[in-house]
């Protein structure tokens, strides 16, 4: 499986909902390492060779360096994607999704991955936040 050493913490994210429409995600560590960065609190037992270093090379099939800058907002098909915080290499940190509709709408399906399949996630109420353990993909 891909993630850190055996004992060492999972990298969550936390969900916060501030309103009806909107999730606010903030995976620890940040969203799109550089290649080769490890998983925080790997930083001493990083082995040469990754599977982790792969996903973050396709990361540059999809997108450019340029760093975000907080406020920057992207807006498709119906969702706002605001930039809340940067990290001091421009990654962002921490984003807000606001949706043109409630987020219990029945157009929206909210699931998580979870020991290999998807289950259903159970979104925050209005005002609260949850943490998502981390995903774990299997490689081999």
């Amino acid at each position: 499986r891909i993630g850190p050493k055996e004992g060492s913490e999972d990298i969550p994210m936390i969900v916060s909902r501030p309103t009806t429409d909107v999730l606010n995600i903030r995976p620890a560590g940040g969203y799109l390492a550089t290649p080769g960065s490890p998983r925080p609190g790997d930083e001493e037992t990083q082995p040469a060779f990754n599977p982790l270093h792969f996903c973050q090379m396709l990361d540059f099939l999809y997108r450019d360096t340029t760093p975000f800058e907080v406020g920057e907002r992207i807006e498709y098909g119906g969702i706002i994607v605001e930039i809340l915080a940067v990290s001091e290499d421009g990654r962002a940190d921490d984003v807000s999704f606001s949706f043109d509709v409630d987020l219990e709408h029945p157009s929206l399906v909210w699931l998580q991955w979870d020991e290999g399949v998807y289950k259903p996630f159970e979104l925050p109420a209005v005002g609260e936040t949850t943490v998502v353990p981390a995903a774990r993909v299997p490689w081999w």
